[in-house]
């Protein structure tokens, strides 16, 4: 596919995507009620079409913990209702990964809150598919002739989060004070790709920034938030203009975090001498503020040296696919530790029950989720073996804006994965933005061989073939964007 330079139309919109009443929230095993709003999660879009027409796309980044095949189906039947000039396959959902969103359906919703004031999941995802859906609409008739420079900078969000043991396993969020820690598992990304877009006049309206990092510092709070983006948006508004629209990203991070497993205590410190932290439960709150900051300094760095090449003509181009993959296999050993980890559950759930003890409460309700999510496992193993399940299907997108790319998928997508495609990319700049659909997490052969929880069957839906199939056909669609 030939792809030619020519000027482009850009749009802008945002919307709040927060409900007015109680939820749950999404992103632990025990079930979490929101008490209140610490800030608002919303939705922001960008709107790209080529003078010639032929390239129409809509990117549309939600503060959520991903974007459920039930909201999706949902918004893809309104918007082809509502916005025909645009295919549902060339509008891109993706989420920030915050796990003090509310809860949309999925499968490991394993007990529902009797109680009327807090919106159920199904009725969120209707209420989420909707206003994405008028979202689209929006950010289409805003549509207006612009301009796009791409800049790229660094700025320390996220670590590895994955400790490695000297008998070969690792664990996800392991100590590291144990005698037999050895090292991180993995590598790290403080990268920060960055899509800036103008007007016809040169002037800032708006930013995408991927980041390499789930937005988790807080994510074991009981209230809504969108976590750090709330911070950085309101520091980059601050420092740029206050109607400045910022679409974030959450790059490939499924083995990454923002917490600190090293160097922990020295970082508090810091945080205390420079006035943002009071005492040890504001740490998290603490990191949000300088995350923020380090994001806009990152930011501010590359705007200037970016305004020396905006380009009011572009390529710009869409590719879409659909692949089948196998899902990943359970060993005999997987099984027995399934019926085991149920076998184990379901004791502590009756003992819980026998105490009297709500299933709200945060042991029992992890319980009765733990239990719950190894049966799924389990059914699912044994309705694989019966020959009663299909490959998953797995949507990618690739993104071509001059010369900068942006590929995505649906999974928590381990690092060296989005390396792969980084390093054997046609494009000078490549973002690889991930969980744009509802996906597990994808381990590395690397990973698997270490375990734990992100690597084992219990939390991935593919093995490493599978997460290697995404990269191949990755590189294939931004290939034919560049040829």
């Amino acid at each position: 596919m030939a792809v030619k330079k020519q000027k482009i139309r850009i749009g802008w919109a945002s919307c709040d995507i927060t409900p007015s009443q109680k939820t749950t929230l999404c992103g632990q095993f025990h079930t979490r009620v929101s008490k209140g709003v610490l800030d608002p999660v919303t939705a922001t879009a960008l709107a790209l079409e080529s003078a010639d027409h032929k390239t129409r796309t809509i990117l549309i980044s939600i503060d959520a913990a991903f974007v459920a095949d039930y909201t999706r189906a949902r918004f893809d039947k309104a918007v082809r209702r509502l916005l025909p000039d645009v295919p549902a396959e060339n509008i891109v959902i993706h989420a920030t990964h915050t796990h003090t969103a509310p809860t949309q359906p999925c499968y490991f919703i394993f007990q529902d809150v009797p109680d009327k004031t807090v919106i159920k999941p199904a009725a969120y995802g209707r209420f989420l598919a909707q206003r994405l859906a008028r979202l689209a609409v929006a950010v289409w008739k805003k549509r207006a002739w612009g301009a796009v420079a791409w800049g790229y900078g660094q700025a320390v969000v996220s670590y590895n989060r994955r400790a490695a043991y000297m008998d070969g396993s690792s664990v996800m969020y392991g100590a590291t004070n144990d005698p037999m820690f050895s090292h991180m598992e993995g590598h790290e990304n403080h990268a920060v790709d960055m899509l800036f877009t103008y007007d016809v006049r040169h002037q800032l309206t708006g930013m995408m920034l991927n980041v390499p990092c789930p937005s988790q510092c807080t994510e074991h709070l009981e209230v809504v938030s969108a976590d750090y983006w709330h911070e950085t948006r309101v520091e980059l508004r601050r420092r740029f203009g206050e109607k400045l629209f910022v679409l974030p990203q959450c790059g490939a991070a499924g083995d990454l975090s923002p917490h600190l497993m090293i160097n922990r205590a020295a970082q508090a410190r810091m945080f205390q001498l420079k006035g943002l932290m009071k005492d040890a439960r504001s740490f998290d709150m603490a990191q949000r503020q300088e995350i923020a900051l380090r994001i806009a300094q990152a930011v501010a760095e590359a705007l200037p040296a970016c305004a020396h090449d905006i380009r009011d003509q572009v390529e710009l181009a869409h590719a879409y696919s659909l692949l089948q993959i196998p899902l990943r296999k359970l060993t005999p050993a997987d099984v027995r530790v399934c019926e085991e980890r149920i076998g184990f559950f379901t004791q502590e759930v009756a003992n819980f029950a026998r105490r009297r003890v709500s299933p709200f409460n945060v042991g029992h309700s992890s319980c009765i989720g733990q239990r719950g999510y190894y049966q799924h496992e389990l059914e699912l193993h044994r309705a694989m073996e019966a020959g009663r399940v299909p490959p998953m299907p797995v949507h990618l997108h690739a993104v071509r804006i001059g010369d900068m790319a942006v590929a995505t998928n649906q999974f928590e997508y381990l690092l060296d994965f989005a390396e792969r495609i980084k390093a054997r990319s046609p494009a000078v700049q490549t973002c690889v933005a991930q969980l744009a659909g509802e996906g597990t997490y994808l381990a590395t052969e690397r990973a698997e061989r270490g375990g734990g929880y992100g690597a084992w069957f219990a939390s991935t839906a593919l093995d490493h073939h599978g997460g290697q199939q995404i990269v191949e056909e990755s590189l294939r669609q931004l290939a034919g964007l560049w040829r």
